[in-house]
């Protein structure tokens, strides 16, 4: 749960933030800044069209959560940190769309297949992590936008990244070795 609401959480905060970074890098208006924030809205719907199939080519969730996360701390440090042109700059908010696409759904499978009959309970709880991840991040991280720049917000969010990271980690690591011990069926 933890882990999902960090990275999940962080990954959307980051997106609120990445108008202005384009205002500030590219001069942008509020149109054009829309128009720009599309990339992630169409990365969005590819990850999601995508989740399914490569479901079946990784097998297991936890897998594509691994795969998820380094295209995620990828893209949202490479848009963050580098004074990047802006075809590249929204290639990575494609890919950071495309990361939150396949990744909510994969984490979502996992937490209800984890959690039994308390499957409501548990992503009710999911969603709240979320939430509180981006209510931790974003005021932090608009100050430093403001004050500092993009690579200072990106300290921000890497400690939700880097929480999330972690976590997801640790648990890739156990669920694989509860894999391992279960005894093979005929």
């Amino acid at each position: 749960l933890i882990a999902k609401g960090a990275w999940n959480g962080t990954g959307v905060a980051g997106l609120l933030l990445s108008g202005e970074v384009l205002r500030q890098r590219y001069g942008f208006s509020t149109a054009q800044i829309g128009v720009s924030i599309a990339a992630f809205g169409v990365g969005l719907a590819v990850g999601n069209l995508a989740a399914g199939y490569l479901r079946r080519y990784l097998k297991r969730d936890e897998d594509m959560l691994l795969l998820v996360l380094a295209l995620l701390v990828l893209s949202m440090s490479t848009f963050m940190l580098l004074p990047l042109p802006l075809p590249v700059a929204l290639c990575c908010l494609g890919a950071w769309g495309a990361a939150l696409g396949l990744g909510a759904p994969a984490g979502t499978v996992v937490l209800a297949s984890r959690s039994g009959p308390d499957k409501g309970m548990v992503l009710s709880f999911a969603e709240t992590f979320n939430n509180i991840a981006i209510l931790a991040s974003v005021p932090l991280a608009v100050r430093l936008l403001e004050l500092k720049g993009p690579p200072a917000t990106l300290w921000v969010l890497g400690i939700g990244l880097g929480i999330g990271a972690w976590l997801t980690v640790l648990d890739w690591f156990a669920s694989r070795r509860s894999d391992e011990a279960l005894p093979l069926r005929d």
